[in-house]
């Protein structure tokens, strides 16, 4: 049976240059600042483009005296069947995508599928593009109590 400290001094000598040698070779990566193309509407300055956990989104060059963010979400190119608000991608906390209407919070539209920005003719909620398996889009209503589905054209 070996002595806990040996142990650890036979591991961590050899490992410790290893850590300094990588340390000397490595180069620090610097990420240029991409600009926005906007001002910060709180404080007037350049807004620019940063990456977060989430994904991309614009925070003000004032940092830290000014704490202005925006999210930069793609358009789905409707406009939202309850507001009439743009509807943009989003990501969810386990970075599923979703759609939801860019008014939030205001207007708490939402759908896992894609709206069309039609109405259900018998219903009247939003029709949503809903994915299948063999690569093809049905669309359907939004509604889970109607089973409304569009036939697609050939």
């Amino acid at each position: 049976k070996l002595d806990w400290k040996t142990v650890i001094q036979d591991f961590y000598q050899p490992f410790e240059q290893d850590l300094n040698r990588a340390n000397q070779l490595i180069k620090k990566i610097e990420i240029k600042e991409e600009k926005a193309g906007k001002d910060c509407p709180k404080c007037g300055q350049p807004m620019l483009v940063k990456y977060g956990r989430y994904g991309k989104f614009t925070a003000c060059s004032g940092f830290p005296d000014c704490r202005y963010t925006e999210s930069m979400n793609e358009e789905a190119g409707v406009n939202c069947p309850q507001c009439g608000g743009v509807i943009i991608a989003l990501k969810s906390k386990k970075g599923r995508k979703f759609f939801g209407c860019s008014r939030y919070p205001e207007c708490n539209f939402s759908s896992w599928n894609k709206p069309t920005g039609e109405k259900c003719p018998e219903c009247g909620d939003a029709m949503v593009e809903k994915p299948l398996k063999n690569n093809q889009i049905s669309i359907i209503c939004r509604n889970t109590q109607c089973k409304y589905t569009k036939e697609m054209e050939k």
